[in-house]
């Protein structure tokens, strides 16, 4: 078993100018192409615009010049080759990003009331109930928690087939194993302020590790 080391950045904690400083590095290292950067500048939500450009910064400064490589599956998954891979998300005020040598797949979700919407959508039978019982004093919790273990199967799988959140069954006796066309994958998640993350690859994590990448620019 081994620890996951998570690169992230808190939105709350970046100001207008160092969102600039990060474009003239992104712009001078030159592993992230134009055309990326100026889409990510194009969004019109400030936090949106912000996510994105955060998002080029962990690639840049965890790929580097493989950065130049990326290419994009027919779901728009972002790869590189078979032997390093990696995964992005962002919610709300959090961007986070996780690479290994194993195909892996990271999720982060803020806890909202608006998620009680998905609940008959997302889920299984046997899902409803466990987070009915589970978590009756808090919905909305244990449907971000188990959301987000789907969503991160589903990016560590790599899979281009059309499918919906109910075919990424999970056994609510451990949720920690997940077994999603004919593969077993382990998944891991914590708990982070209001938001839950969590990671799934082929093999088994004992730890999920945050670094805070914003901490070591200032």
């Amino acid at each position: 078993m081994s620890k996951i080391i998570v690169k992230y950045f808190d939105i709350r904690e970046i100001s207008d100018i160092d969102i600039n400083k990060f474009i003239n590095k992104l712009k001078s290292n030159n592993n992230i192409s134009e055309d990326r950067i100026e889409k990510s500048l194009s969004f019109i939500p400030i936090k949106t615009r912000y996510q994105s450009i955060l998002a080029n910064v962990l690639i840049d400064e965890e790929l580097k010049e493989k950065a130049k490589c990326i290419y994009y599956n027919d779901r728009n998954k972002p790869l590189i080759s078979d032997n390093l891979f990696f995964s992005i998300s962002h919610s709300e005020d959090y961007v986070v990003f996780a690479k290994d040598i194993n195909s892996i797949g990271i999720d982060i979700e803020y806890i909202d009331i608006k998620n009680n919407i998905i609940l008959d959508y997302a889920f299984t039978s046997e899902e409803k109930d466990y987070i009915n019982k589970t978590y009756k004093e808090n919905i909305k919790e244990g449907i971000i928690k188990l959301w987000t273990i789907k969503e991160s199967v589903y990016k560590a799988s790599g899979n281009t087939l059309n499918i919906i959140p109910k075919d990424i069954s999970i056994n609510t006796q451990d949720l920690n194993n997940v077994l999603f066309l004919g593969n077993n994958y382990n998944v891991i998640t914590k708990k982070i302020d209001n938001y839950y993350l969590s990671i799934a690859s082929i093999i088994k994590y004992e730890d999920i590790i945050l670094s805070n990448e914003f901490s070591k620019e200032v």
